[in-house]
Parts: structure tokens; C-alpha cells; sequence
């Protein structure tokens, strides 16, 4: 077995538990939450629009299981660069992301990209007449992408799923092991890796931790939002709320400046930075695509989260862990008010133990302050594929729930090269230019037989602009 434990010293697609601005809550108190949930209306969901100038199709069993279970029409898109270029499956995170329509420009230019719907949302929307609740769950899409794989006949491409997406990555790569007629991926890559289940407030304490760790290396933030009546730029509390666990989510240098700013607004374009913060905000006016929900229901609250009732709330300037259950109008349940995964039981919970992955060379990108995925979980997924001959762990010291697309996008091109290549993940990164890593140490464990390796990689030494932003500083 060759382990890779690489550590780098850095300064959002993701795993989202219930979106609790969907309740209806009225103007908050100035200390902790004041609202009443009331029973919510079913939410309106909207069709993607028209898919077919940018999509392929292919016939696709409904259930894998079940060869007479019915045939549907799924659809992928598909980013050709060139005919013998290599190919990148997107797996999207959520559960419920989609991504097909995506802007591709951003895309690795010398590779091929697979942008997918999941079955029953977006522009794979299925009804309930036509797709039963059994037929919605990680399995059935994961092995939606290994028929991808078989009528494309793939045989150099990675699989690469973000948040829940390194669910179905974890999922395609047990399945597709037992399959000798067609090519294993060259690798898989999981970023924001789900390492276990969420169990009660393990989700808001995650976020509640890392604001708090943040308040604790700056007093002046915390003076800055401890009074809830006078926040920055005008910003309401539900506001911050939003732009507050949005920052954490996004980690690395680009949250710290943009929070910075706050307390030190001579030193930025403040006309940029709320614009941005307002793009976090957004309108509020978003409906979702036609089959989230359910989706949502049938797969997140069956097989990640266990309930949706606590939530965080900035009170005197820190986030707190409140219960749903103490905000309910009269006579109103927890379910009628959130109506996800409450009451929805957790029957099928992941566990990364009961899956063999395929042995190929598999990398997890983590970063250190994830509150979505949390370091120690992904740890326990890459713990429980000892069996891998190859596997690497790339620790993203300051990083958020994206660092592959977010501290190391500039970096993406090399990486993607040592990924093809099955190598280190950052070698050919070491003095190259555009994504200058110095101060690089690699030292190995006690024997050949089981590598280990850590490459630490210092913040300060890396040269990259983050986030692709205009710039923020005067």
C-alpha cells in the first residue's frame, strides 16, 4: 500500500444541509433569533428550460437492478476539445447540485468534460409516474455515469465528484471494479470529501467552530459584529447569517480579505467587496430546479443528514446553535415548517467502510477548515480504502470546502497532469511557472513497503490570484 499524505500550507459547490431561509422568518430581535415558523407553502420548482442544443442522450435503464424496469431518456454534456483528449466526468455535489449549462470556459482546456444532471432533476427531470422513490439513490446515479463510460466507450478518463459528489464517486468506483468489459478510470478525484453521515448540530457546530476560531485571531472582528442593530455596510442579520457561513464555506486568502474589510475598509474597493457579498445574498426570488426536493429528500436525508432542525444565528456577534423545535408557530410540526429530512428517516447512512474502491490512484482534496465536509470525516474515508495501492491526501492548510477550484484553481492544470499521470498531485507544481510552490518538503515514513509522504507548502510562497475576482485592495 503507497500512501501520499500531502500537507499544503495554503492560506463552493458543496454539501448543504436545509436552506432555512426557505421557513419565512420575520424581522430578527437584536439579540439571538425572534421569528415563527408557520406552515410552508409547497415551494414552487421550475423547469431548466431547453436543454437539447447542448446535450447528448443516451437509453438508460430506470433501475440498474432490474433489466425489465423500463428504459428513459438521460442526457449528459458533453465538451469535446479534442477527439483523443482525456476525459473529466463532473460528479455535482448537494445533493441536488446540477451542472449541466455550466459556463465551460473555465474548464482545463486539454481535456474533454462530462457536465451532468443527476436522473430526476434539471434537464433529467422525471416525474413520480414515471420514476419511483426506489429508483432514486446513490447507486442508480452512479451507475447512470458507468453507462456513460460503456456507450462512450471511454478508456482514459477520471471521475470527479465534489461534497456529495465524492459520494457517487466512492459509489462508481465499487461498482465499476467488477466490470471486465469496460476500462476502469485512470483515477478518481474527490474534493470536499463526505467521510460519514451528519448527525444532530455536528453540521451548525462546524460553522459556529470556524467563526469562532476566526473571532479569536481578530478582537476588532468581533467588536465589529457585536452589535447586531449597527453591522457592517448596512448588512442585516440574516444577511451576515448568509455571508458569513458563505466565507467559511469558501476558506483561504479571499474570505480573510473579504472580512478584513470590514474592519479596515480604507484598505479595499468596498464597491467591489459588497458586490460580491451581494451576489451571496442574491434575491431571495431563486425557485428550485423541478425535482430538487425530492431529490434532496430521497437521497440526502435517507443517506447524509439525519434531521434539518438546528441552524446558526449571529448573536452578539458569534454564531449560536438554536433548535427549530423552539420557534414553531401553534400547532405547527417541525415537518409541516421544513419540510426536509425531518420527517425522513436516515435508513441508508454512507459509510465508506462498506464500500472496496477500485485499486487506481485515487486523490482527496481537503481542505483544513472545511465546515461543510470536515477534515476528520474525510480522514475517515481515506483510512477506509487501505487497500488502495495508490492513493494520495491533500490537505489544504486554510482551505474551505472547494480548494481545488478555489486556493489551488491556478494551479489546476498541473495538478490535473500528475492526476492522468497517476503521480504526486503538486510535483511538477514546484517552481513552475504561474504556480510558484516553494519551501517544499518531502520526507518519506519507516519503510518502502508503505510510503507515506507529506509535501508542506507554505501560504506565503505561493503566487496565484484566488477566486477569480477583480481586485480588492486600493
Amino acid at each position: 500500500m503507497k500512501k501520499h499524505v500531502l500537507l499544503l500550507m495554503l492560506g463552493v459547490v458543496g454539501l448543504t444541509a436545509c436552506d432555512k431561509k426557505k421557513s419565512g422568518r420575520a424581522t430578527p430581535a437584536l439579540e439571538g433569533p425572534n421569528f415563527k415558523l408557520g406552515t410552508l407553502d409547497q415551494e414552487t420548482e421550475v423547469s431548466k428550460g431547453d436543454c437539447s442544443s447542448i446535450v447528448e442522450s443516451i437509453v438508460m435503464p430506470l433501475d440498474h437492478n432490474d433489466p425489465d424496469s423500463g428504459t428513459f431518456n438521460y442526457v449528459f454534456q458533453h465538451v469535446v476539445n479534442g477527439p483523443t483528449f482525456p476525459t473529466i466526468i463532473h460528479v455535482p455535489g448537494g445533493p441536488g447540485q446540477t451542472l449541466i449549462g455550466l459556463d465551460t470556459s473555465e474548464l482545463p482546456g486539454s481535456y474533454n468534460h462530462i457536465l451532468l444532471d443527476p436522473r430526476t432533476i434539471g434537464c433529467n427531470y422525471l416525474d413520480e409516474a414515471t420514476a419511483s422513490d426506489e429508483v432514486i439513490d446513490t447507486f442508480q446515479h452512479a451507475s447512470d455515469i458507468i453507462k456513460i463510460v460503456e456507450e462512450l466507450s471511454l478508456t482514459n478518463y477520471v471521475v470527479y465528484g465534489v461534497s456529495y459528489g465524492t459520494v457517487v464517486a466512492t459509489s462508481f468506483s465499487d461498482t465499476i471494479k467488477d466490470r471486465t468489459d469496460i476500462a476502469l478510470p485512470t483515477a478518481i478525484v474527490m474534493e470536499g470529501v463526505v467521510g460519514a453521515p451528519v448527525y444532530g448540530t455536528e453540521y451548525s457546530d462546524e460553522f459556529k467552530n470556524q467563526w469562532a476560531r476566526r473571532l479569536s485571531l481578530s478582537p476588532r472582528l468581533r467588536t465589529a459584529f457585536a452589535n447586531q442593530a449597527n453591522l457592517p455596510f448596512g448588512y442585516t442579520v440574516d444577511q451576515w447569517n448568509t455571508i458569513i457561513s458563505t466565507l467559511i464555506s469558501i476558506g483561504g486568502k479571499i474570505a480573510d480579505d473579504l472580512l478584513d474589510s470590514t474592519i479596515n475598509p480604507q484598505l479595499y474597493r468596498i464597491e467591489v467587496v459588497k458586490e460580491i457579498f451581494d451576489s451571496f445574498i442574491g434575491d431571495g426570488a431563486e425557485a428550485s430546479l423541478r425535482g430538487t426536493t425530492r431529490f434532496y429528500n430521497l437521497v440526502g436525508c435517507r443517506e447524509l443528514f439525519n434531521d434539518t432542525r438546528y441552524f446558526n444565528y449571529l448573536t452578539s456577534g458569534t454564531f449560536e446553535v438554536y433548535d427549530l423545535e423552539n420557534f414553531l408557530e401553534d400547532g405547527v410540526s417541525l415537518e409541516e415548517a421544513v419540510q426536509s429530512c425531518n420527517a425522513v428517516d436516515l435508513d441508508r447512512p454512507f459509510n465508506p467502510e462498506e464500500y472496496v474502491m477500485a485499486d487506481v490512484p485515487t486523490y482527496y482534496f481537503q481542505g483544513q477548515h472545511d465546515p461543510n465536509t470536515p477534515l476528520a470525516k474525510a480522514r475517515i474515508h481515506f483510512n477506509s480504502q487501505d487497500h488502495l495501492s495508490q492513493s494520495y491526501f491533500v490537505e489544504i492548510a486554510n482551505g474551505g470546502h472547494n480548494p481545488l477550484n478555489i486556493q489551488l484553481d491556478d494551479c489546476k492544470n498541473q495538478i490535473w497532469r500528475e492526476v492522468f499521470n497517476g503521480t504526486n498531485p503538486v510535483g511538477s507544481t514546484v517552481g513552475s511557472t504561474g504556480c510558484r510552490f516553494a519551501g517544499t518538503s518531502l520526507f518519506s515514513g519507516p519503510s518502502q513497503s508503505k510510503l507515506s509522504r507529506s509535501l508542506l507548502i507554505d501560504a506565503d510562497d505561493i503566487e496565484k490570484a484566488e477566486f477569480k475576482i477583480p481586485k480588492l485592495r486600493r
